[in-house]
């Protein structure tokens, strides 16, 4: 039988779960497990006011009561003091890259987690070398149904080339953390760069303010709707994302494998571990950070050697991107703690 689960979650209550890969992924798994999600963070007014440490003290009867064991998903391994309250098994998932001079805390405040779930072996090896334990590795299994892979539009020298960026900031200063304001600069510098960036809703007017002083506007598509993502990838000649913030992307980002399920090469920083992936098969272009010099020459290079990357894309394995594989390893997790928690109950 599938232990109750409570999924306690940081993420905006503004998120809608049709855009955001991490809420996606928490459905996906309370679906399986008949559970609760229950959001730890304060109401988004106020954000600015309760600090970080204090989450999860609200909502201690709802998650001490509604479970058998409870779920964390968080960008970062932070230590919510609120833990020590909880006798039951706590699984933590960090959902961001993690990078060993941002880890704020010692093993020793993760003492009664049960396992510690990283999608990437570069992760794990961070974690471990940092002193924690129990680290798990579940691979990332993302639901690339409807993205099928077509041929590459032609990309001669001097013709548009055409970049899908659908990776939208959260606050003002995630342009500069992912990227945006440098690729703003790139279609500045960059003639034939067309961009189109698919967002969500949030700091859309903010969007709008920085193109319109642009003087590549005319060659910026702003979409802030419901978007059919395959379709702009396939119309596009690649996928962009980069971040100087490990901590700020998800491992595998879902646009990024859209992207390459579609047969479309990627931009990516090597601060985000798919860039490992990317490196290893030659479906695109790895740059160091996101700064506007980096960017503008990752896609110099991208441009160069389109043909090739385009050709590394359509050969990039999928297979291990199983959801329903990944699904199943997190219910093997679920099975075996919940099994450690009846024997030590006596049931």
């Amino acid at each position: 039988m599938t232990p109750r689960v409570c999924y306690a979650v940081t993420y905006s209550s503004g998120v809608d779960p049709r855009h955001d890969a991490v809420a996606q992924d928490v459905a996906a798994l309370a679906a399986r497990t008949d559970g609760a999600i229950i959001r730890i963070a304060p109401p988004d007014p106020l954000l600015r006011i309760i600090r970080e440490r204090w989450y999860g003290y609200a909502q201690l009867p709802a998650l001490a009561r509604a479970c058998d064991l409870i779920h964390i998903f968080n960008p970062r391994l932070f230590y919510f003091p609120a833990l020590a309250f909880l006798k039951k098994p706590i699984v933590y998932s960090v959902v961001g890259g993690v990078r060993a001079d941002a880890l704020r805390f010692t093993p020793a405040h993760f003492r009664n987690v049960s396992r510690i779930l990283v999608s990437n072996a570069r992760d794990a090896r961070t974690l471990g070398e940092a002193g924690y334990e129990r680290v798990h590795v579940i691979h990332p299994g993302i639901n690339l149904s409807g993205f099928e892979p077509s041929p590459a539009p032609p990309a001669a020298p001097g013709q548009p080339f055409k970049l899908v960026c659908a990776s939208a900031p959260w606050n003002e200063s995630q342009f500069k953390i992912k990227g945006i304001d440098a690729l703003i600069a790139a279609a500045e510098a960059l003639p034939n760069l067309q961009l189109t960036f698919l967002w969500r809703g949030v700091m859309a007017a903010v969007m709008e303010q920085r193109i319109a002083r642009s003087a590549a506007a005319k060659r910026i598509t702003f979409i802030n709707a419901q978007a059919d993502v395959a379709a702009h990838l396939r119309n596009a000649h690649a996928a962009v994302l980069v971040s100087d913030q490990t901590e700020a992307i998800k491992p595998y980002p879902h646009s990024l494998m859209e992207s390459l399920a579609c047969a479309r090469p990627v931009l990516i920083s090597q601060q985000i571990p798919l860039s490992e992936d990317v490196a290893a098969h030659g479906c695109g272009v790895v740059v160091d950070g996101a700064s506007a010099g980096a960017v503008r020459e990752g896609i110099a290079r991208l441009m160069a050697g389109y043909a090739s990357y385009a050709a590394g894309a359509a050969a990039f394995p999928l297979q291990p991107f199983s959801r329903e594989r990944w699904v199943g390893e997190h219910l093997n997790v679920y099975g075996e703690l919940d099994g450690r928690r009846k024997t030590k109950d006596g049931k």
